[in-house]
Protein backbone atom coordinates (compact mmCIF):
# COMPACT_ATOMS: atom_id res chain seq x y z
CA UNK A 1 0.00 0.00 0.00
CA UNK A 2 1.35 3.61 -1.10
CA UNK A 3 0.91 6.18 1.63
CA UNK A 4 0.57 9.83 0.01
CA UNK A 5 -0.04 12.96 2.04
CA UNK A 6 -2.70 15.68 0.35
CA UNK A 7 -1.79 19.22 1.40
CA UNK A 8 -1.78 22.91 0.52
CA UNK A 9 -3.44 25.75 2.00
CA UNK A 10 -6.94 25.49 2.58
CA UNK A 11 -9.81 26.06 -0.87
CA UNK A 12 -6.53 25.27 -3.16
CA UNK A 13 -9.15 21.81 -4.29
CA UNK A 14 -7.78 19.09 -2.47
CA UNK A 15 -10.57 17.23 -1.08
CA UNK A 16 -12.32 17.97 -4.65
CA UNK A 17 -9.47 16.17 -6.12
CA UNK A 18 -9.47 13.29 -4.22
CA UNK A 19 -13.17 13.11 -4.39
CA UNK A 20 -12.39 12.07 -8.59
CA UNK A 21 -9.79 8.99 -7.22
CA UNK A 22 -12.61 7.47 -4.92
CA UNK A 23 -15.22 7.75 -8.25
CA UNK A 24 -17.91 9.90 -7.15
CA UNK A 25 -19.96 11.23 -9.40
CA UNK A 26 -18.08 12.18 -12.69
CA UNK A 27 -20.83 15.26 -13.88
CA UNK A 28 -19.18 16.87 -10.83
CA UNK A 29 -22.08 17.46 -8.93
CA UNK A 30 -21.30 16.89 -5.11
CA UNK A 31 -20.75 19.39 -2.43
CA UNK A 32 -16.99 19.30 -1.07
CA UNK A 33 -16.59 20.62 2.70
CA UNK A 34 -13.62 21.78 3.87
CA UNK A 35 -11.74 19.50 5.60
CA UNK A 36 -11.81 19.75 9.74
CA UNK A 37 -8.30 18.14 10.58
CA UNK A 38 -7.65 15.47 8.51
CA UNK A 39 -9.30 12.45 6.00
CA UNK A 40 -7.58 9.17 5.24
CA UNK A 41 -9.20 7.74 2.22
CA UNK A 42 -8.52 4.28 0.66
CA UNK A 43 -7.76 4.98 -3.66
CA UNK A 44 -6.73 2.67 -6.58
CA UNK A 45 -3.52 3.96 -7.86
CA UNK A 46 -3.21 4.09 -11.49
CA UNK A 47 -0.98 0.63 -11.26
CA UNK A 48 -3.64 -0.76 -9.36
CA UNK A 49 -2.00 -1.07 -6.41
CA UNK A 50 -3.98 0.02 -3.27
CA UNK A 51 -2.98 3.76 -2.09
CA UNK A 52 -3.84 5.52 1.37
CA UNK A 53 -3.83 9.27 1.11
CA UNK A 54 -3.96 11.52 3.96
CA UNK A 55 -6.04 14.64 3.18
CA UNK A 56 -4.89 17.74 5.42
CA UNK A 57 -6.52 20.94 5.95
CA UNK A 58 -4.59 23.78 4.93
CA UNK A 59 -6.21 25.94 7.32
CA UNK A 60 -4.03 28.19 9.24
CA UNK A 61 -4.92 26.11 12.63
CA UNK A 62 -4.38 22.91 10.72
CA UNK A 63 -1.13 23.03 9.21
CA UNK A 64 0.70 21.99 12.14
CA UNK A 65 -0.49 18.82 12.10
CA UNK A 66 0.95 18.28 8.76
CA UNK A 67 4.15 17.14 10.63
CA UNK A 68 2.72 14.34 11.90
CA UNK A 69 2.21 12.19 8.76
CA UNK A 70 5.72 12.28 7.93
CA UNK A 71 6.86 9.23 9.02
CA UNK A 72 3.64 7.35 7.37
CA UNK A 73 3.73 8.60 4.07
CA UNK A 74 5.92 7.79 1.08
CA UNK A 75 5.32 10.84 -1.07
CA UNK A 76 3.67 14.29 -0.90
CA UNK A 77 1.32 16.16 -3.66
CA UNK A 78 1.38 19.91 -2.40
CA UNK A 79 -2.00 21.50 -4.33
CA UNK A 80 -1.14 25.18 -4.99
CA UNK A 81 -4.68 27.31 -6.14
CA UNK A 82 -2.97 28.48 -9.30
CA UNK A 83 -5.38 31.36 -9.61
CA UNK A 84 -4.81 32.63 -6.15
CA UNK A 85 -2.07 34.97 -7.01
CA UNK A 86 -2.43 36.71 -3.36
CA UNK A 87 -1.64 33.64 -1.35
CA UNK A 88 1.49 32.73 -3.00
CA UNK A 89 3.66 34.33 -0.65
CA UNK A 90 2.43 31.92 2.28
CA UNK A 91 2.49 29.14 -0.24
CA UNK A 92 6.02 29.88 -0.65
CA UNK A 93 6.56 30.30 2.86
CA UNK A 94 5.02 27.07 3.65
CA UNK A 95 7.31 25.08 1.10
CA UNK A 96 10.06 26.62 2.26
CA UNK A 97 9.24 25.47 6.12
CA UNK A 98 7.54 22.07 5.45
CA UNK A 99 10.16 20.28 3.18
CA UNK A 100 13.25 20.92 5.25
CA UNK A 101 11.57 18.36 7.08
CA UNK A 102 14.78 15.40 7.25
CA UNK A 103 11.93 12.55 7.21
CA UNK A 104 10.80 13.95 3.78
CA UNK A 105 14.27 13.66 2.15
CA UNK A 106 14.55 11.22 -1.07
CA UNK A 107 10.28 10.87 -1.15
CA UNK A 108 8.64 12.16 -4.33
CA UNK A 109 6.88 15.44 -4.37
CA UNK A 110 4.47 16.62 -6.92
CA UNK A 111 3.46 20.18 -6.60
CA UNK A 112 -0.25 20.51 -8.11
CA UNK A 113 -0.72 23.83 -10.10
CA UNK A 114 -4.50 23.66 -9.46
CA UNK A 115 -7.29 25.46 -10.79
CA UNK A 116 -5.95 25.69 -14.24
CA UNK A 117 -9.43 25.72 -15.67
CA UNK A 118 -9.45 29.36 -14.29
CA UNK A 119 -8.40 32.41 -16.47
CA UNK A 120 -6.52 33.63 -14.05
CA UNK A 121 -4.58 30.07 -13.65
CA UNK A 122 -0.91 30.28 -13.79
CA UNK A 123 1.12 27.92 -16.01
CA UNK A 124 3.10 25.43 -14.03
CA UNK A 125 6.57 27.00 -14.43
CA UNK A 126 5.20 30.30 -13.57
CA UNK A 127 4.15 28.52 -10.54
CA UNK A 128 7.56 26.93 -10.57
CA UNK A 129 9.30 30.38 -10.84
CA UNK A 130 7.49 32.54 -8.32
CA UNK A 131 8.02 29.35 -5.85
CA UNK A 132 11.07 28.79 -6.53
CA UNK A 133 10.90 25.34 -7.28
CA UNK A 134 14.23 24.17 -8.65
CA UNK A 135 16.56 21.05 -7.99
CA UNK A 136 19.04 22.90 -6.17
CA UNK A 137 16.56 23.42 -3.42
CA UNK A 138 15.31 19.98 -3.61
CA UNK A 139 16.52 16.62 -3.01
CA UNK A 140 13.89 15.00 -3.53
CA UNK A 141 12.41 14.02 -6.40
CA UNK A 142 9.93 16.25 -7.89
CA UNK A 143 7.35 17.39 -10.30
CA UNK A 144 5.63 20.59 -11.09
CA UNK A 145 2.23 19.46 -12.89
CA UNK A 146 -1.17 20.98 -13.96
CA UNK A 147 -4.09 20.21 -12.52
CA UNK A 148 -8.03 21.00 -12.54
CA UNK A 149 -10.17 19.30 -9.28
CA UNK A 150 -13.41 20.01 -10.89
CA UNK A 151 -12.37 17.12 -13.45
CA UNK A 152 -9.76 15.81 -11.46
CA UNK A 153 -7.11 15.79 -14.32
CA UNK A 154 -3.84 15.64 -13.27
CA UNK A 155 -3.89 13.30 -10.08
CA UNK A 156 -3.77 9.85 -11.99
CA UNK A 157 -0.14 11.87 -13.22
CA UNK A 158 0.52 12.83 -9.95
CA UNK A 159 -0.07 9.58 -8.62
CA UNK A 160 2.02 7.67 -11.13
CA UNK A 161 4.74 10.28 -10.81
CA UNK A 162 5.21 9.15 -7.15
CA UNK A 163 4.86 5.57 -7.72
CA UNK A 164 7.36 5.73 -9.97
CA UNK A 165 10.19 7.64 -8.01
CA UNK A 166 9.65 5.58 -5.06
CA UNK A 167 13.26 4.84 -3.37
CA UNK A 168 12.48 1.06 -3.80
CA UNK A 169 9.97 -0.78 -6.02
CA UNK A 170 9.31 -2.78 -2.64
CA UNK A 171 9.02 0.30 -0.18
CA UNK A 172 5.32 0.47 -0.26
CA UNK A 173 4.73 -3.02 0.50
CA UNK A 174 6.32 -2.60 4.37
CA UNK A 175 3.38 -0.30 5.39
CA UNK A 176 0.37 -2.79 6.42
CA UNK A 177 -3.35 -2.14 5.73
Amino acid sequence: MISILLIGLDNAGKSTLISHAKSLPANGMFEITPTMGFAIEEIAMPSGNKGIIYDCSGAARYRNMWDHFIGEIQGVIYVIDSADRARLSIVKKNIEEFFKHPLLKKKPIVFLANKQDSPDALRKEDIKRILRIEKKSLSNPFSVKEAISATGMGLNNSLSFIENNLQTKFEYHLKPL
